[in-house]
This record gives C-alpha cells, sequence and structure tokens, in this order.
C-alpha cells in the first residue's frame, strides 16, 4: 500500500487492535467509518482469541508490522486497546517516539478477573496496563467506574511486589484521563416493526467491506489497512489488505446454514403473552450465572410459569460455568425459547428486539455493552446497583439485592409483556441513549485527533 500524493500531507493515525472483536471491533469501526478521513489511517489488528495471549505477547508482532509501515508513512497519533502493552511496543519502535499516544481501556485488570491472583502470570496483565497508562499521552476510559477503579487501585494492586513499590502513580495517569462513552449504534425496537438495526453509514460500509474482503487477493501479506472513495456520492468503503490465514477469521461473514431462533420463525402461540427474559452475557464467573439462575429457580419455585428465557452470550476460555448446564436441565423446555450463541448479527438483535427484560447479575462489568444495547432494542433493564450501572440506567431498574431481583421479576411476570413495554418507554431511557449515539459523540473522538 503506497499512500498517494494527497495522503502525504495529511496526518496518519495509526491504529492497534490486538483483539478485533466484540466492542473492540465495534470502536474501531466506529472511528475508520465515521471519525477519520479515507486515506487518514492505517490499522494493524489480530484476530479477537486467544486474550491471555494478546495481552502478553501482541508487541512483538505488532512492532514487525508498524517498522514496515512506517518505511514510508509518518504517524502523528497512535491509537490503541489497554490489551496491548504500550511500553514494550514503544521500546520496540523508536519511530514512535514523537507520536501522539492514546489509549482506550475497554476494561481494567487491577480488579478483573475476579479469581485469586496466582503468581505473576495474573499480576502481569495489571502490571502491562499501568505501565501502558504511563506510556500514553492520553488514557481514556469508557466509563467513570473503570477510570475510577484502576486510578484508585494501582498502590493497592502494586503491594503485590515484595519490594520497591512505587507509589502515586494514579495522580499522574489521572492528570492526563477522562472518560469517553463508547458509541451505541440505535436498534429499532418492535414499535418500529423491525428486527434489524438501523441502518447508518456504519453499518452500510461494513456490509461493503464484508463484500470487499471476499475478492481480496490471496498473497496480500501484512495486518494493514488502506481505505479508497468508492462512491463520492453515497458512502465511503473501506479496503483491508490482510494476512490470508488472518482475514477468514478477522471478517468471516454469517454461514448461510446458520438460521435465526426458532421462537422468532415460528413463535409459538405459548409464548404470546410470556414474559421473555434475556441474558446476553458471556457465559464466565464474572457475569455471575449462579445469581441469575438462582433468581430464575425462585421464580418457577413460587408456581411462576409466565416467563421464558432466551440465553445468549459465549464462552471464551475453557468449559462454563455449571450454572447453565444445571438450569438447562431443571427447567422445562418450554419455559426456553433459546439457549446458546448466535454467531449471526442479526439474528442476535432480532432476540434482543423480541426480549422484554434483559437482567444482568454481573460482578464486574466496566460498560455494559449488551445491557445497552439489549436496552436500545425495546428491553426494560434490571441491573445491579453497583458497577458501571449507576451512570448509564435509571435508578428505578437498578435492585440492591438478589431477593430484590426476585420480586422484580416476578412483578414483570404478572404484569406480561404489556409492563415491561411500558416501563421501558415511560423511562428517561431514550434521554440516556441518545448521549450514547454515535452523531452525539462525533466532535469528542474527532478532536483526539485534532
Amino acid at each position: 500500500f503506497q499512500p498517494n500524493a494527497s495522503m502525504s500531507t495529511q496526518p496518519l493515525v495509526l491504529i492497534i487492535e490486538p483483539f478485533y472483536g466484540g466492542s473492540h471491533r465495534q470502536l474501531i469501526d466506529y472511528l475508520t467509518g465515521e471519525i477519520l478521513p479515507p486515506g487518514c489511517w492505517h490499522l494493524v489488528a489480530m484476530t479477537a482469541k486467544k486474550w491471555h495471549w494478546r495481552a502478553r505477547c501482541s508487541a512483538l508482532h505488532v512492532a514487525q508490522q508498524v517498522a514496515e509501515a512506517a518505511k514510508d508513512k509518518q504517524f502523528s497519533h497512535l491509537f490503541c486497546s489497554s490489551v496491548l502493552s504500550l511500553a514494550e511496543l514503544v521500546g520496540l519502535c523508536p519511530c514512535l517516539a514523537a507520536t501522539k499516544k492514546l489509549v482506550y481501556f475497554h476494561e481494567n485488570q487491577l480488579v478483573y478477573p475476579v479469581r485469586k491472583m496466582r503468581g505473576e502470570r495474573d499480576f502481569q496483565y495489571g502490571y502491562n496496563q499501568i505501565l501502558t497508562a504511563l506510556a500514553a499521552d492520553l488514557v481514556l476510559f469508557n466509563s467513570r467506574h473503570n477510570m475510577d477503579t484502576f486510578l484508585h487501585g494501582i498502590d493497592s494492586f502494586l503491594n503485590a511486589m515484595p519490594d520497591y513499590r512505587t507509589r502515586g502513580l494514579g495522580t499522574g495517569i489521572a492528570a492526563k484521563s477522562q472518560i469517553l462513552y463508547l458509541p451505541i449504534v440505535p436498534l429499532a425496537s418492535l414499535a418500529d416493526g423491525q428486527l434489524e438495526p438501523k441502518r447508518s453509514r456504519i453499518s452500510a460500509q461494513k456490509q461493503d467491506l464484508d463484500a470487499q474482503h471476499q475478492s481480496l487477493d490471496a498473497q496480500q501479506h501484512g495486518l494493514c489497512t488502506q481505505q479508497q472513495d468508492l462512491d463520492t456520492q453515497k458512502q465511503r468503503s473501506i479496503q483491508r489488505q490482510q494476512q490470508p490465514q488472518e482475514l477468514e477469521a478477522l471478517q468471516q461473514p454469517p454461514s448461510d446454514t446458520e438460521l435465526y431462533p426458532s421462537f422468532l420463525q415460528s413463535p409459538s402461540n405459548q409464548l404470546d403473552n410470556r414474559l421473555l427474559i434475556l441474558w446476553p452475557h458471556r457465559w464466565e464467573h464474572d457475569k455471575n450465572p449462579d445469581s441469575f439462575f438462582t433468581a430464575i429457580f425462585a421464580l418457577a419455585d413460587s408456581g411462576e410459569t409466565n416467563f421464558a428465557l432466551c440465553i445468549l452470550g459465549q464462552s471464551f476460555a475453557g468449559p462454563p460455568p455449571p450454572a447453565f448446564e444445571a438450569a438447562k436441565k431443571r427447567l422445562p423446555s418450554d419455559q426456553i425459547a433459546h439457549w446458546g450463541y448466535l454467531e449471526n448479527r442479526q439474528a442476535y438483535l432480532a432476540c434482543l428486539s423480541a426480549c422484554h427484560v434483559v437482567v444482568s447479575t454481573a460482578e464486574h462489568e466496566f460498560f455494559g455493552l449488551a445491557m445497552l444495547e439489549a436496552t436500545s432494542a425495546g428491553c426494560y433493564p434490571l441491573a445491579p446497583r453497583r458497577l458501571a450501572y449507576p451512570e448509564l440506567f435509571p435508578s428505578d431498574c437498578l435492585y440492591n439485592t438478589d431477593a430484590q431481583l426476585v420480586k422484580r421479576l416476578r412483578w414483570l411476570c404478572r404484569g406480561g409483556p404489556g409492563l415491561a413495554r411500558r416501563l421501558r418507554a415511560e423511562g428517561d431511557f431514550q434521554t440516556r441513549l441518545d448521549r450514547l449515539k454515535p452523531e452525539a459523540l462525533r466532535d469528542s473522538y474527532a478532536q483526539l485527533f485534532a
């Protein structure tokens, strides 16, 4: 990829994402599709697999890609997520010394994961993030909860070191930190009569992007990205050049054989008046599925039958918590509308729109993308009064104890789908969601690269 003459006089932003999936991918696609002009960015991305290895080792691979790109490019800004060990990368790439460095924290490892630290392996993730924040010129967090737990947790985290513990690092990092929410693309609700997201510039560009990827030459090399203006009257589209073995994994379109959940294809009359309760989270311990299913069992044991579950989400590391298998065996089949991960994005969004209540019992949550997307799609949220939820959701949909969650669910079951839809429509959800719209955040993101 050779920059053209007009590009050589423009600032060039180096974007690095070692875990190009989920919310990380959504943010990168927002930057490249909405914020940065054509020809003004260069992407180095790695597949969203083996997170622990990406956090440990990605800097070495990325450094090779950056060194190659720097032969004919000069970067004014570097934007990366905190999965990257930025301090390592800067040490390996002297060409980045004068580049303004911005790091985005989707999560922080000082209070995550929840399991007891077991030696240097677990310590290293948080330590790398501290060094990354120190090496950055600007540190961005997706919520106040994320920022506060990181800044206030540095000294106690470093207590794990046997000696020579550096103090007061949080003060310096705080001076260059700010909160910048992740953009949430508005989703059409059932009131709109649609089950798909509104076609924004982002979604339109991504359809073109996927189509272009299928036609890339099999001999292309390097995790870099170029884009060109294909239709000046309609929209910009993006062309990414990837290594062949990684291209398919990064941008594989949904399988033609993947079907929408059966309850959406041919809804049963038995589900028409039932409250559809949604779980859209990762199948891992930090999302606390035990408390969720305990609440569901309490509903069933009290004789409440006017509900069905839609269990989405995905398990990334090892077998899922046993609560999932136990719940699937215990609950009657007619109370399970859907069970399992949906790779097809449109099918996933259709499930969000079809459900009435979305529940979180999380013990760790730094933003809550799944909860916000479900709320945008029309679900009424029930979330614990902790973590990032109080700054994102109205107080009346937050609960303090598991017993309160059961009580709220029972009340919603008795009121049926109509009550949940009414509560969702009457609250100030739209005002809260509006501040997360891509267009509402555009100026804040654009200012990063000014």
